[in-house]
């Protein structure tokens, strides 16, 4: 993780009403490869606790099973989606990966936009917008 961009990090959890009024102390725990990941998402339940793989980042929201997915961006943090992550990483591993990995290759403003998704999580819509504009980047060996 870049220094000063845990403490970021701390903030931008905080910021989400859902942590701030349950947590009284995150526990940001770096995970080593979507196995980690998705390991620390069934190990640290505790609300406000977060995981962290690369530039994505995930925390637990209050006692239900919903995520906050964040995004770094340079050494600041922003929250951009809640999302059942634990549940997809253990109902549909494939899907959890590729939701990831998209995140992971998306721009910070991407994330923020909500057009991070793989085109087959997408509506026909989107992809078509996508497709005509590029508002949102293919990944790696992804066809348009």
């Amino acid at each position: 993780m870049l220094p000063g961009s845990r403490e970021t990090l701390f903030s931008a959890i905080r910021e989400n009403p859902w942590i701030a009024e349950k947590a009284d102390v995150c526990r940001i725990h770096e995970a080593v490869g979507p196995k980690g990941l998705k390991k620390l998402l069934h190990d640290r339940c505790e609300t406000g606790d977060c995981a962290v793989l690369d530039d994505v980042a995930f925390a637990k929201q209050s006692a239900g099973e919903l995520w906050l997915a964040l995004k770094r961006d340079g050494d600041t943090w922003h929250g951009f989606e809640s999302m059942p992550a634990a549940r997809i990483a253990e109902e549909d591993p494939a899907r959890f990966d590729a939701l990831v990995e998209s995140m992971r290759y998306a721009t910070p403003e991407q994330c923020r936009r909500l057009q991070y998704r793989p085109l087959s999580d997408r509506s026909e819509s989107a992809r078509a917008a996508a497709d005509r504009g590029g508002e949102a980047r293919p990944l790696p060996g992804e066809a348009r």
